[in-house]
């Protein structure tokens, strides 16, 4: 397979990258791209039918189980592309509406073992920019590196330290 630099992809190059092996892995690389899922039209339009004649009737209005692009929270569901200088690495597929920057609460992979103990906890700073050709959402921390987590119903992506500065 050719290799692909994520500023010429577009987002249909996107949604064709290989998808991780295993839904609870953790994969590394040094940015990550976020991908929303692709419209389930039957499922949108089913879901739309059944929530009008719900309210015409007053009965109770679904939930958007039934349509595969949405989270049952009833937002978009997202895939995330780990990339390694500047190249696709795999796609973290699934279930997931929110990305926790920094694990939820932002404290870090070892925050809040490190604050309860006394200890400082390092920060990071994330950069957001948008890819010319896609125009999807690029996400690449400071300290260079990031760790993806499992794919859950919300994804957690942590910032790493550059292996020099650890």
């Amino acid at each position: 397979m050719k290799k692909q630099n994520i500023f010429e992809m577009s987002k249909r190059d996107f949604q064709r990258v290989c998808a991780r092996d295993y839904w609870n892995e953790e994969t590394e690389g040094t940015s990550f791209v976020v991908v929303p899922a692709e419209t389930d039209w039957v499922g949108l339009i089913k879901f739309n039918v059944l929530t009008f004649v719900a309210k015409l009737f007053k009965f109770e209005v679904p939930e958007p189980v039934g349509v595969r692009h949405l989270h049952d929270s009833g937002f978009r569901c997202l895939d995330v592309v780990v990339v390694q200088n500047n190249e696709p690495v795999c796609r973290v597929a699934g279930c997931s509406d929110a990305i926790h920057l920094d694990g939820i609460g932002g404290w870090g992979e070892e925050g809040a073992a490190v604050l309860l103990k006394g200890g400082l906890v390092k920060l990071s700073g994330w950069t957001v920019d948008c890819l010319p050709k896609s125009g999807l959402l690029h996400f690449f921390p400071s300290p260079a590196r990031v760790k993806v987590g499992a794919a859950l119903s919300s994804l957690e992506v942590y910032a790493l330290e550059n292996e020099d500065d650890a």
